[in-house]
């Protein structure tokens, strides 16, 4: 998109005038919208398509220009390297692009620069390398930054500090519009292994990335992480904004959980990835030792329930989360334990215990202890007469007569009534329920609550989606909390959340849509949930389980329907061929097939077009053994012709016929069509729905082939006169001769031929298509009329025939 800037005001396309100033913005660059708006008068604006490649999309624009004096490039950089279109440029790219780039020169002038503001560019070896080779193929003065560039707040400035020779261009954007930018032109870079929040540390690039409105990149110093690495957390990364996390591999970066470093899961530990909301992937790292536990119910006459422990590893409140070669080990979610005061080590805080009223009949429940919170919602229910039950995660609160229920985390115990008989317990859901009360007229025992569940010991999941691709889940548990009644562990390695409602009646945090868990490729091994009930599926993939390492649904990927990348051409035959070989539909799309499901393959066709003159040209047909052979006919979108890989396709052209005849219209069908391919009887389906989820291509491709000519030997000769006169003059014609032949517009030549009853062939000439004698002559008793003119050669395009004309 090219947008040119006379005033401050963004013109129509078809209104740009001439600018010496072009700014190219690759969109990946956060909030560039605020950049477009702002440059200087008379500048052309072009904003990259993220989908194509950088420097060919710059070098077309520049083929439309003359004279630019300065060309900007704004866009993520890293050292020695500018990100561009749909990759990076890097110093040892940039010989792939010598032809490109040296065809700048003729569009800029003799003293143009090139202002490049990614972060980082020109820093070290690398960075000062690219810069000074960029400029060598260019032609141009080139400046770049060695450090951030972007806001100062966010530790950048706007000086582009390595040049290759004399800038005389400044910047294209006013010193206002670059104070009022907010963020840095830099993926952000991780550089050491501490949690302190310090400058290039994970926990401050998440931090950074969660302040920006666009999607972010993290990545790792691959000199410093190649060797194995571990990041000790001392509380949980929160991330709240788009962000992909990229580590150096799964072997070579382990964020972990274990703040103590003790090597287990216990107090003191904490989550590693809490994702309130945003599209985030986690990638090429190792997620470990994290530790979730639910808030412990409070003391008193009668105990709160303990909250649930929820998702070790990774917490999901909301947002989709793509987890792309990622291994969760030895990740701990535990419920809280009931009626005991304690530290809550997981969102979801233990509903309070009743307060102790010094053992009178009529005492009433105190207030319930703190109860923590799940996001903003979850809270334990608080202690009172009859308890309310806790939202989601959070205890049921102990009560004077009857505990709250718990739902996931654990039951409120019910208090002594004033009546000497024990009140009733809080029930729980995964969480356990609480104890009934106990007592006599004049004193009694509130009963204790429930413990708390443990739920996703890797991962836990509320709403929104999960898709696992190559994600590896081993030695994860999921355990419950001690109580009255214990909890339950479900989900050793991810807990899928499955009903809308909390079954005390409290839907204080509870989701308005079920998560939606997709799985590519998962691999569970040694997980353990204490309550499992069945076993694990391939790829985890089933529906309502319950077993070590997944509780809930996961599904197989939606299917994305496949793609023809090119059309096919069934080989050339000759003209009059009776019985074509012909092509499986295999061999014919080979390399022209595509699809982005995994072990997706071409499976066969759906032939909708078929123009093909059956008299003039011929008959598409198909075979499904190669001897027997069926026309294609008569086909359409909404009667496809169906048809298998394994199936051979041919055209039979009528005879005499050389060209091109039309070609099929045919959809592509995927792996996932179940619709049944033709065999003794045709097959048709319907098309007009094709592409997203189906298993037909949404596009259309076409088979085509060729007929070539073959010189057809002439069918008759004949000679328009035979008789000449005794002694007529030399070169007196006899006749002319005309071929028959069923090639049209060939040219014939004509010559007698040496063989039997040639021997008065040296009387005759033939000049074209005239036959003439060479000599005047006295024949003998035989007349011309008798003469035999043997094997007479009539040649036709560039095949000879030989006919005997008598």
């Amino acid at each position: 998109m090219l947008i040119t800037i006379p005033s401050q005001s963004t013109q129509d396309l078809h209104e740009q005038i001439p600018s010496t100033r072009l700014v190219f913005i690759d969109p990946k660059v956060e909030n560039y919208p605020s950049l477009v708006t702002g440059v200087l008068p008379n500048t052309s604006v072009v904003i990259l398509d993220a989908d194509q490649d950088g420097i060919e999309q710059i070098s077309q624009v520049l083929a439309t220009h003359q004279e630019i004096n300065s060309l900007h490039i704004v866009s993520h950089g890293k050292s020695g390297a500018i990100q561009l279109g749909n990759g990076w440029l890097t110093r040892s790219q940039l010989q792939n692009y010598v032809s490109q780039l040296e065809s700048w020169k003729s569009r800029l002038t003799g003293d143009a620069d090139i202002l490049l503001y990614g972060c980082d560019v020109a820093k070290g070896e690398e960075g000062i390398a690219f810069v000074e080779q960029l400029s060598q193929l260019t032609g141009a003065n080139v400046a770049a930054s060695n450090n951030l560039t972007g806001n100062i707040e966010a530790g950048g400035n706007w000086n582009l500090e390595v040049t290759t020779g004399l800038i005389k261009s400044s910047l294209a954007f006013p010193k206002a519009v670059l104070d009022r930018y907010t963020t840095v032109l830099a993926e952000y870079k991780v550089t050491n292994t501490q949690d302190d929040n310090s400058l290039e540390s994970l926990r401050k690039a998440i931090e950074q990335a969660n302040a920006t409105i666009e999607a972010d990149t993290i990545v790792f110093d691959g000199n410093l992480f190649t060797n194995p690495q571990t990041i000790k957390l001392q509380s949980e990364l929160f991330i709240s904004e788009d962000l992909t996390i990229t580590g150096t591999g799964k072997t070579s970066l382990i964020i972990s959980g274990d703040a103590n470093d003790n090597g287990n899961n216990d107090l003191g530990d904490t989550r590693v990835f809490f994702v309130s909301k945003g599209n985030v992937k986690l990638e090429n790292l190792t997620v470990s030792g994290g530790y979730a536990q639910g808030g412990n119910g409070g003391n008193g006459i009668s105990g709160g329930g303990g909250a649930a422990g929820l998702g070790g590893g990774l917490l999901i409140n909301d947002g989709s989360v793509t987890l792309k070669n990622v291994t969760f080990d030895g990740n701990q979610a535990i419920g809280g334990i009931g009626g005991i005061g304690g530290k809550g080590g997981g969102y979801g805080g233990g509903g309070g215990g009743s307060g102790g009223n010094g053992g009178n009949s009529d005492g009433n429940g105190g207030s319930g202890g703190s109860g923590g919170n799940f996001g903003n919602n979850g809270v334990g229910g608080s202690g009172g007469v009859t308890a309310p039950g806790g939202g989601f995660g959070g205890g049921g609160g102990g009560g004077s007569v009857s505990g709250g229920g718990g739902g996931y985390g654990g039951g409120g115990g019910g208090g002594k009534d004033s009546y000497g008989y024990g009140g009733g317990g809080g029930g729980g859901n995964f969480g356990g329920g609480g104890g009934n009360g106990s007592g006599d007229i004049f004193s009694g025992n509130g009963g204790g609550g429930g413990g708390g569940a443990g739920l996703g010991g890797a991962v836990f999941i509320r709403t929104g989606s999960l898709t696992l691709d190559n994600a590896t889940f081993s030695n994860n548990t999921a355990l419950s909390g001690t109580g009255e009644n214990p909890g339950q562990g479900k989900g050793g390695a991810i807990f899928i959340l499955n009903q809308l409602t909390n079954s005390n009646g409290n839907d204080q945090g509870m989701p308005a849509s079920l998560p939606k868990v997709i799985s590519l490729t998962a691999t569970f091994s040694t997980n353990n949930a204490l309550d499992a009930e069945n076993s694990t599926f391939t790829n985890g993939i089933g529906e309502n389980q319950d077993n070590n390492d997944v509780f809930g649904t996961i599904s197989a990927p939606p299917n994305t329907a496949p793609s023809l990348t090119g059309n096919a051409t069934l080989a050339e035959i000759a003209e009059d061929t009776v019985n074509p070989n012909g092509s499986t539909i295999t061999s014919l799309f080979d390399g022209n097939f595509s699809d982005v499901d995994p072990d997706s393959s071409l499976s066969g066709i759906a032939v909708v077009g078929n123009t093909s003159d059956a008299s003039a040209q011929g008959r598409w047909q198909y075979s499904i053994d190669g001897d027997n052979w069926n026309d294609i006919g008569t086909v359409a979108d909404e009667i496809a012709l169906a048809l298998s890989a394994n199936t051979k396709l041919r055209f039979l052209p009528v005879a005499n016929y050389n060209g091109t005849p039309d070609s099929l219209s045919v959809h592509a069908l995927d792996n996932t069509y179940s619709g049944g391919f033709t065999e003794n009887n045709p097959v048709t389906i319907d098309t007009t729905e094709n592409g997203n989820s189906t298993s037909i291509s949404a596009d259309t491709a076409t088979i085509s082939t060729s007929i070539s000519a073959v010189n057809d030997a002439p069918t008759d000769l004949e000679l328009s006169a035979n008789t000449v006169n005794d002694e007529a003059a030399a070169n007196t014609v006899i006749g002319t001769f005309n071929s028959t032949d069923p090639d049209q517009n060939d040219i014939f030549a004509y010559s007698l031929v040496s063989g039997i009853d040639d021997t008065d062939n040296n009387a005759f000439t033939i000049d074209g298509n005239t036959l003439k004698i060479s000599r005047s002559q006295t024949f003998p008793k035989r007349a011309i009329a008798n003469k035999i003119i043997s094997k007479l050669k009539s040649v036709s395009s560039s095949a000879i025939s030989y006919l005997v004309y008598r």
